[in-house]
């Protein structure tokens, strides 16, 4: 028996997103409306503040010292993580911490779908704030995570 991440078929669906990016996305062939909708991005947020909220309560003098990061793996087409940063934001702001207190990090196996995130404008405000960042991860390979905007 062969582990699902040593198969053929692992390898092609690798090639295929690396060699497509966000084309796969874009002519729908890969569906996603499923993950990548709003109401998820709200519930997850919330699960998100939430926790914040808890360590918050737990270390009040430590929590405002350092941002937490939040590593989305296999963005995809991004969709989702835009949902998700703005809740965070509206999160952040109802209980008065400052935006940098998060640093979301978007990452994927496919440089062209993080080249596609970077060149977003939507995604601009975000990096201007320091409050996004992106790295190539794939979770096969023990390599440490550059973060490509922070160096």
């Amino acid at each position: 028996m062969t582990a699902l991440s040593q198969s053929l078929l692992w390898q092609r669906m690798e090639t295929y997103y690396n060699k497509l990016g966000p084309e796969v996305w874009q002519k729908e062939v890969v569906p996603s409306d499923i993950t990548s909708n709003k109401y998820l991005a709200k519930l997850y947020a919330q699960t998100i503040i939430f926790h914040l909220h808890d360590y918050a309560t737990q270390n009040p003098q430590g929590f405002l010292e350092k941002p937490f990061y939040i590593f989305e793996l296999g963005v995809g087409h991004g969709r989702f993580s835009y949902y998700l940063i703005k809740k965070l934001l509206e999160g952040i702001e109802a209980f008065g911490w400052p935006a940098h207190l998060i640093r979301y990090v978007m990452t994927d196996i496919s440089a062209r779908n993080i080249e596609s995130w970077r060149t977003n404008p939507v995604f601009k405000p975000f990096i201007e704030r320091k409050i996004l960042d992106f790295a190539l991860f794939n979770a096969l390979d023990d390599e440490p995570i550059f973060l490509i905007e922070s160096q």
